[in-house]
């Protein structure tokens, strides 16, 4: 019997059996993809504090991100510019395997093609029930964590109730021609309520998405027809990729003997769709949560709800504001969405929110909060999506 097992072997699952291995628990991960995880839906851009902070030994940064272009559903162009670096494009590909790899050397278990069917918390312990290929086997465990993402099927077996508050991304890979920097689409015609991307990886590749509650292939589709019309992109033969994205928590994230971390909490960026951040924040506080439960013998629901206490202090807040500003942004039209990319080029509101103190690539709520403050802002632009 392990002491902890981690259903989920992506980033934020690898990142805590790696943790927990290293403070003398015996770790197992199941994961059911392949070893080969293939594509993968997320563009890959991380902050900077994000990346050294729990990246920069890993050798992941395929280029650097100082500016990006947001084209308003007419065309108009936004100049997004910083004088540093503010993120990373990283092989999003490799980042599973890299922490993976840090995950075994420190003495954990990964099991790949181990998908699981049935999950069933008992007074002293978890047992699991997965299948590899055709064979159904189970295993057991002291503790679970859930680090398994988007609406995983046994979620009703841990009495935890989800709100249906979520997104679909949709991404392919492509040949750009000339596109130096992230480029940003927003409106109804591309992605109702969120925004369409075209992120060069290289000279020669790019990530095209969008994320959207309805009709990702369609929405898709139409994006690369308008790219390809531009001149901006061309087929490579690849074929898309989708995630679903939870914009927000469940209930709880905890009870007993288990917690949820990262996707699977809705510990997601509600404006981007970016988890990888939050989750290994989130990540580190489940470590030292389950750390301690497993030392003391006590795996209680109300032991373990102290990492929920701990994760809500640092991002709840955070999330409700971006939340609300998210279900602002998805109510205007096209037309008040060009006149928002009008008013900011004006008075150059984006030129004084970038070189405020308060812009911060991961928690955008100091940024909206900035926006609010500012005399150009609270007199245009929220008359603007009043009008």
């Amino acid at each position: 019997m392990y002491d902890a097992l981690i259903i989920g072997g992506g980033p934020i699952g690898g990142y805590i059996a790696k943790g927990l291995a290293e403070k003398g628990h015996s770790v197992g991960v199941l994961e059911k993809g392949s070893e080969d995880r293939g594509k993968i839906c997320c563009t890959g851009i991380v902050s900077k504090n994000c990346y050294q902070t729990y990246l920069s030994d890993k050798d992941l940064i395929l280029k650097h991100g100082r500016s990006a272009k947001v084209y308003s559903p007419s065309g108009k162009l936004l100049n997004l510019n910083h004088k540093e670096d503010q993120a990373f494009i990283i092989d999003r590909n490799r980042l599973d395997s890299a922490i993976a790899a840090d995950a075994i050397e420190s003495g954990a278990d990964f099991f790949y093609n181990h998908a699981v069917k049935n999950l069933d918390v008992l007074s002293d312990r978890v047992f699991v029930e997965y299948q590899n290929d055709t064979r159904v086997s189970s295993v057991e465990a002291k503790t679970v964590i859930i680090a398994s993402g988007f609406n995983s099927g046994w979620f009703k077996q841990n009495r935890v109730k989800k709100d249906l508050n979520f997104t679909i991304g949709a991404q392919i890979e492509v040949y750009h021609r000339d596109t130096e920097e992230i480029e940003i689409y927003i409106g109804k015609h591309v992605a109702p309520g969120f925004f369409g991307w075209l992120v060069p990886l290289d000279d020669k590749r790019a990530l095209v998405g969008l994320m959207t509650k309805n009709n990702p292939n369609k929405y898709l589709k139409d994006f690369l027809t308008l790219l390809d019309e531009q001149g901006k992109v061309a087929n490579n033969g690849d074929k898309a990729a989708y995630r679903g994205i939870t914009l927000q928590p469940p209930q709880r994230t905890y009870g007993e003997r288990f917690i949820m971390v990262g996707d699977a909490a809705g510990q997601v960026k509600p404006l981007t769709g970016g988890g990888i951040y939050f989750g290994l924040l989130c990540a580190d506080m489940a470590i030292k949560t389950i750390d301690r439960a497993l030392n003391e013998d006590d795996l209680r629901a109300v032991k373990l709800a102290t990492y929920e206490k701990e994760w809500k202090q640092k991002l709840n807040k955070e999330m409700q504001i971006c939340r609300f500003a998210r279900g602002v942004y998805s109510q205007l039209s096209n037309r008040q969405l060009d006149r928002l990319i009008d008013i900011s080029n004006t008075f150059g509101i984006v030129d004084e929110i970038t070189a405020s103190d308060e812009l911060d690539f991961d928690f955008h709520s100091r940024v909206i909060r900035k926006a609010t403050t500012l005399p150009t802002v609270s007199k245009l632009l929220w008359r603007s999506i009043a009008g």
